[in-house]
């Protein structure tokens, strides 16, 4: 298990074409298209939009990733505690059945 804190910033971009330019010039290279799946948990017990906390499970290039996400630590910026732990299919599908 590896305890991460995610920080995000959002930036609207007027210009695409000169971000492109930009990225260009720093010689940065497209590695492609990646599609996921995400699949949010809620609780009966414990409201995570009330607690501002995400459960969620990631599906992309055949893998599984558990996730949670703590509440907001700043106002400022996006920034919360995260803990992802990799999964295999069989065990998710065991902990469905369980449920």
């Amino acid at each position: 298990m590896v305890l991460l804190y995610e920080y995000e910033i959002k930036i609207k971009v007027e210009n695409l074409e000169k971000i492109r330019k930009k990225l260009q010039e720093m010689n940065a290279n497209f590695l492609g298209v990646i599609e996921e799946l995400d699949i949010y948990f809620q609780h009966p017990c414990r409201d995570f939009r009330r607690t501002d906390e995400a459960l969620r499970v990631r599906i992309y290039n055949d893998k599984l990733e558990l996730t949670y996400k703590g509440p907001k630590i700043s106002d400022e910026i996006k920034a919360r505690e995260e803990i992802n732990i990799e999964l295999r299919h069989e065990d998710l599908q065991k902990i469905v059945e369980l449920l």
